[in-house]
């Protein structure tokens, strides 16, 4: 029925005031509500993550390669499973550059400490499973270099205190690389084609120009003590060994127009964890076979992947944890 022009009148001033009240209570500002939806299109990976300019380097920590005679077997201080976890992740990497930190030998009967009677007639077979360890590794690498440590050093040491008269002697009519009782002669690195960092404490390696291998010298407490002190000295990034402790920290520096960030990093250590390494932490059972006692210091087993570039002077670390004989790496579990 259509409508007249008074009712025509009336709905229009009623939708007037409706209008009035929706503008007076309906909010100013946009109401939150659920976001859009969007299509994700993800583009297939045309090349791996890390381009031809990146390389890889595997860290290898203290091993201390040594024994002690208990029960008529030699007992070693290296950790056997360990090491063979090591090995496993080199087969897996194939790593353009593999550095062992040092302290690859333990040298118990060359220490200034008292000498335990187990500890006589062990350097052999160190020096042996030391050269397999190393032969091994060599066959996985580019490049391998092996780093003078604070044991290391104890052969040196000891023929000067003990037998200067022998120190330095080279074989007659052979070419005098290095002294025929020297680390790098015993290990047979220059046939294994593997190059030796001496002159510790001050012996170092670079990965890049802006980043360093040292074997250490700083011990510190709990946590990442010993990486904050090595940080507190250092202006390019670090990784260093001696502690027995996988640890990192960082520490950025102000620069004109922006920071510049370093590390220090420790991969932990290859040898075992359950006291049998001599040292201040441990301690020895005396009975009818001295045998160590099951002391568990606060160490950790590992090794580190670095990924670097040469160019840009980039690194980014990838600490391996190995615990009771296995390490998970990049998705994949390696086991003893």
């Amino acid at each position: 029925m259509p409508q007249t022009p008074a009712q025509s009148a009336y709905n229009e001033r009623r939708a007037a005031k409706a209008r009035a009240r929706d503008t007076e209570t309906v909010p100013q500002w946009p109401v939150i509500v659920p976001a859009a939806p969007v299509k994700v299109v993800v583009p297939k990976r045309k090349a791996p993550a890390l381009g031809g300019q990146w390389k890889t380097a595997l860290i290898l920590p203290d091993t201390q390669f040594g024994f002690r005679w208990v029960d008529n077997q030699l007992d070693p201080f290296h950790d056997e499973p360990a090491l063979d976890v090591s090995i496993q992740i080199a087969e897996a990497e194939r790593p353009d550059l593999t550095i062992q930190v040092g302290d690859l030998l333990d040298f118990p009967m060359f220490g200034t400490f008292r000498k335990e009677p187990g500890f006589q007639r062990t350097t052999q077979p160190a020096i042996d499973a030391a050269y397999k360890y190393l032969a091994t590794i060599r066959e996985l690498t580019g490049e391998l270099r092996v780093m003078e440590g604070n044991h290391d050093l104890r052969l040196q040491n000891y023929l000067l205190d003990n037998a200067a008269e022998a120190y330095g002697i080279h074989p007659a009519a052979l070419p005098r690389e290095w002294p025929l009782l020297s680390v790098p002669s015993l290990l047979r690195l220059d046939e294994l084609g593997a190059e030796y960092v001496d002159g510790y404490p001050g012996g170092a390696t670079f990965i890049h120009d802006g980043l360093v291998v040292i074997h250490g010298t700083k011990v510190g407490g709990a946590g990442q003590t010993t990486a904050k002190a090595v940080l507190s000295g250092a202006r390019i990034s670090t990784i260093f060994g001696h502690v027995h402790r996988q640890e990192t920290a960082y520490q950025s520096f102000p620069e004109r127009d922006q920071a510049r960030t370093i590390f220090a990093h420790s991969p932990g250590c290859l040898s075992r964890i359950d006291g049998a390494v001599p040292g201040a932490m441990t301690g020895t059972k005396r009975g009818p076979y001295d045998r160590p006692a099951r002391v568990f210091p606060d160490w950790q087993q590992g090794v580190t992947i670095v990924r670097y570039n040469e160019t840009y002077q980039r690194a980014a670390l990838e600490p391996v944890l190995i615990e009771q004989g296995s390490a998970i790496h990049r998705g994949e579990l390696f086991y003893a």
